[in-house]
């Protein structure tokens, strides 16, 4: 017998764990980031999944397996598959495990995946390639062979999420920090559009660009921020949605 997920356990954990500050904000971002995708049935890969956030997700929707890819022996923060083993023996899901590898390096076998997510991670691949990769063939090069093996692990139709924040911004602009994320290095990161035209050569098609929000600001935020314009002024970060053809 197929077993049953209760969702509401699903926020419970999350936020017990403090991987997100509170649960009608995690749904919200949730609702965001899968917008108009079906989990049911489905193989689910998630790459530079952290410690599985959201690839704990995906069985409680529904998707039969996941793989979060996650090197954390490669740079990756301390702790995160230990995180990620505690969520899954508080969850109790079955079917959702964990390659301590690179991408460059994940095997998948005779496996193929109907939904692919880079969340906050497509810039990570190869971060000495991302710097380059608006300007320099070689830079491009690389990331195509990435792509090239991403388009054969994923199935006819598949659908791939990728979220990162874009390299226009106005602060680095001006040369200050953002005032919401100081953090960000914005030479890292390439926009939408550079991705998804290096993707398309690689089989994959774009259906949607998205602009996220403020999320603590809610459905308001959303109407407001959520656009190009005032996203530059913001984080720049984007949802770019594509189908594998």
């Amino acid at each position: 017998m197929e077993k049953k997920y209760n969702l509401e356990r699903y926020f419970e954990v999350i936020i017990e764990a403090g991987l997100y500050s509170r649960a009608e904000r995690l749904k919200f971002h949730l609702e965001y980031l899968f917008k108009g995708i079906d989990f049911s049935g489905k193989r689910v890969l998630d790459i530079g999944g952290g410690s599985g956030k959201y690839s704990f997700y995906a069985p409680f929707k529904g998707a039969v397996e996941t793989i979060c890819i996650e090197p954390e022996d490669a740079g990756s923060s301390s702790g995160v598959i230990s995180k990620f083993n505690e969520l899954g023996s508080l969850l109790d899901v079955e079917n959702v495990s964990i390659e301590t590898t690179t991408f460059q390096d994940f095997d998948p076998g005779d496996r193929q995946f109907d939904i692919i997510l880079l969340h906050n991670s497509i810039n990570h691949l190869d971060e000495d390639a991302c710097i380059d990769l608006h300007r320099d063939q070689g830079a491009q090069d690389i990331y195509q062979g990435l792509f090239d093996k991403l388009n054969g692990m994923a199935t006819a139709g598949a659908i791939l999420i990728v979220c990162d924040c874009s390299r226009n911004n106005f602060y680095p602009f001006i040369g200050f920090p953002n005032p919401i994320d100081p953090g960000i290095e914005w030479n890292k990161h390439q926009s939408p559009e550079t991705w998804s035209n290096l993707l398309a050569i690689s089989g994959f098609s774009k259906k949607s660009i998205r602009w996220s929000s403020l999320n603590p600001l809610g459905k308001v935020g959303r109407v407001l921020f959520g656009n190009k314009l005032m996203s530059y002024f913001t984080t720049s970060h984007f949802c770019l949605t594509l189908q594998n053809k």
